[in-house]
């Protein structure tokens, strides 16, 4: 399986508010292991992320680490 490269602007920013949903819900679920993962991760590259005055993300706050977490994220749960 490899990572499904987004085709345009409006797939990535659906992959990166994804990524956001996932920590919601693993607060839901109240999985322990998964969150401190999450918070370890994923979190401090996520709030570096900024959104526009037009409510876009700022590609220029996306680093390298949380693209390919979005981008992982997607592609495990929608390739099968």
């Amino acid at each position: 399986m490899s990572i499904k490269t987004p085709k345009n602007r409006l797939e990535f920013e659906h992959n990166i508010n994804f990524l956001e949903e996932r920590g919601l819900k693993l607060l839901e679920v109240n999985n322990e292991s998964a969150i401190q993962n999450y918070v370890w991760a994923t979190l401090p590259h996520l709030r570096k992320v900024r959104k526009l005055p037009n409510g876009r993300i700022n590609l220029l706050t996306i680093n390298e680490q949380i693209r390919l977490q979005a981008n992982m994220l997607n592609s495990d749960l929608f390739s099968k």
